[in-house]
């Protein structure tokens, strides 16, 4: 995984940056050196990932997903990204929902 690149939203970006600084002493150094991590690409929240994530919002409300993961799968989406490393269960249920993407859970046990 190391030599894979990182793909992330700025919203998520600001998530970890919200929660070091609610949760760590050291967080403006920890937000410094997170924000400045090499070979990530990070995609700005646009109108049309808005459209496309209300778009999944109104078509799998069983799934339980919210607006901030709806954001990400249309970020990636546009950026064609598939894999979504995440222990969310609405993001893995979405999985079965979506031919395109494709999640690893990197908290559940192997084999479960």
């Amino acid at each position: 995984m190391e030599d894979e690149p990182l793909f992330t939203t700025s919203v998520l970006q600001m998530e970890v940056v919200h929660y070091l600084h609610t949760q760590h002493p050291e967080s403006e150094t920890l937000s410094t050196r997170f924000l400045g991590l090499d070979g990530v690409s990070v995609a700005d929240l646009t109108r049309t990932d808005v459209e496309e994530a209300s778009a999944l919002l109104r078509d799998y409300p069983h799934v339980g997903i919210g607006g901030r993961d709806a954001t990400v799968l249309a970020a990636m989406q546009r950026y064609d990204v598939s894999q979504l490393w995440t222990h969310d269960s609405g993001l893995k249920r979405m999985a079965d929902e979506l031919e395109w993407l494709d999640v690893t859970d990197p908290v559940e046990e192997p084999g479960q």
